[in-house]
């Protein structure tokens, strides 16, 4: 990918729509939902341009955003920002539609352009605000990527190139990914927890998934800490991975999917230690049907994954009810969430979430406040 953008937005529903846009565009992109992530990263890493959002948190996993701790990192970013105006910084927000005056206080303060949200079709676009802005900043769009980056100190470096598949290899006190160690610091215990888990294989030889309640009880930690501890666990990885030449999106080693977080084919793993002596060993061929108890006989028809259709539709009716059993406890307890937080929570899609919520609890519970920025929550009860 060409060039690199921080992502700063603390919805998560907006972060994946932008995602996808940059994908579209082959861009990289780091993302953060605070003051303090951005900072950590604009210190430590090159970006060619921010997204940035207005009403955000000074700090992860907090809920007090306001319009004015955007305002105070944008001119820190503007103050900062080294030859060529880079980063250039778009602002993205929901309250460009309230009138002019907040456009024209963002572009007073330095930003280059701003985009209302939820983003345009046709017109004025974000894919298009950003083409723009890379043009203004003198840099030719679709061009190669660049031959060198140059370091504080003048010195030049080679540009980052793709990821390839590498070994993860796991040792009695640390984890190395392509020969580097990627666990380190106060995280190293924790992380070191979760990539062993990750490196677990199924019968079938892929990789196991987990989802947020999963995950949260092997580090004993708060499900609520998981979306923002794997962001960052992906963030410390293509730190570490950068330093050593390679480009790696957030995406690139531990994935997410409908049933949870997972370990991507660009990883092969090798256990190095007796705690995973066992777990990732080479699948072995399939037994015989007829001498495993409970087996599928081939006589009865399966479906492309070799399973019985009616033992599918019962493993998902009791998927289902458990949802909907633990979506009405944490309602009774006057949990309000997002749905992208509930389907984190159980490895699935938003919209099986709101699907279950639509048929099973609709006369319990409503959604109330904007599209993207609203919670469900019981009825009567609005959200704090």
């Amino acid at each position: 990918m060409t060039y690199k953008a921080l992502v700063v937005d603390d919805d998560p529903e907006i972060l994946d729509a932008i995602g996808d846009i940059l994908v579209s565009l082959e861009h990289g992109c780091d993302r953060v939902d605070s003051v303090e992530a951005a900072r950590t990263l604009l210190d430590k890493n090159q970006y060619d341009y921010v997204l940035l959002d207005l009403e955000i948190p000074v700090r992860a996993g907090r809920n007090f955003p306001r319009i004015q701790n955007g305002l105070n990192l944008l001119q820190q970013i503007v103050k900062q920002r080294g030859a060529g105006r880079r980063p250039g910084v778009i602002v993205i927000t929901a309250h460009g539609n309230d009138g002019p005056e907040l456009g024209v206080e963002v572009m007073k303060s330095g930003a280059d352009d701003h985009v209302s949200k939820p983003f345009k079709a046709i017109g004025k676009t974000l894919d298009k605000c950003i083409l723009e802005l890379l043009a203004k900043l003198g840099v030719q769009v679709g061009s190669p990527a660049r031959s060198a980056t140059t370091t504080n100190g003048g010195v030049s470096r080679p540009p980052l190139k793709n990821l390839e598949r590498g070994t993860m290899a796991f040792f009695d006190d640390h984890v190395e990914f392509h020969g580097l160690n990627i666990t380190s610091g106060r995280s190293s215990e924790d992380d070191q927890k979760a990539l062993r888990a990750f490196a677990e294989r199924l019968g079938c030889g892929n990789f196991k998934s987990f989802t947020g309640r999963a995950l949260a009880k092997i580090l004993a930690r708060d499900v609520d800490e998981m979306s923002g501890y794997i962001r960052n666990l992906r963030g410390r990885i293509t730190k570490h991975l950068a330093r050593a030449g390679f480009e790696c999106g957030p995406e690139d080693v531990i994935a997410h999917g409908d049933s949870g977080y997972h370990f991507t084919e660009l990883v092969s793993v090798q256990p190095q230690d007796r705690s995973l002596q066992g777990k990732t060993a080479t699948p072995q061929p399939n037994p015989d049907p007829a001498n495993v108890p409970g087996s599928v006989p081939a006589s009865v028809p399966t479906d492309a994954d070799g399973i019985v259709p009616a033992r599918r539709s019962a493993k998902r009716e009791k998927s289902k009810a458990a949802r909907v059993q633990w979506l009405r406890e944490q309602f009774a307890k006057g949990t309000e969430l997002r749905a992208p937080a509930l389907a984190a929570e159980w490895g699935c899609s938003d919209r099986t979430i709101k699907r279950d919520i639509a048929t099973d609890l609709a006369d319990e519970v409503e959604f109330s406040g904007p599209t993207n920025s609203g919670r469900y929550c019981l009825k009567h009860k609005k959200p704090r």
